[in-house]
């Protein structure tokens, strides 16, 4: 969530994330928006946490890169990511470059 959303939203964002994922892994954009590091990272912490999600299935990894990263890397066969990006190419070059190291399952 962008920084310049109020703090009710970005908590509604994250009860809703809460009920429909199962791992969570929070990020912040370059771009804080007036916030300060971490601000908007907690508040989507706080939100999934109170919603009834475990803490071992909540991650803060501030930079986006290594979050989908780690996303991708955490991942089984089935899962679905997604991912709510600043920077839609360095996304892209991360999952390709990820992908290109995988084995190709038949």
């Amino acid at each position: 969530m962008p920084g310049d959303r109020n703090d009710s939203s970005i908590y509604k964002a994250g009860k809703i994330c809460s009920k429909y994922f199962s791992k969570i892994y929070i990020k912040e954009d370059n771009d804080l928006r007036g916030r300060e590091p971490g601000e908007v990272a907690g508040i989507l912490y706080d939100a999934v946490i109170s919603s009834g999600t475990k803490k071992e299935n909540v991650e803060i990894i501030y930079s986006e890169v290594r979050a989908l990263e780690k996303a991708l890397l955490d991942a089984e066969p089935g899962d679905f990511i997604v991912m709510f990006y600043e920077d839609f190419e360095r996304a892209v070059e991360v999952v390709e470059r990820i992908a290109n190291n995988l084995p190709r399952i038949l």
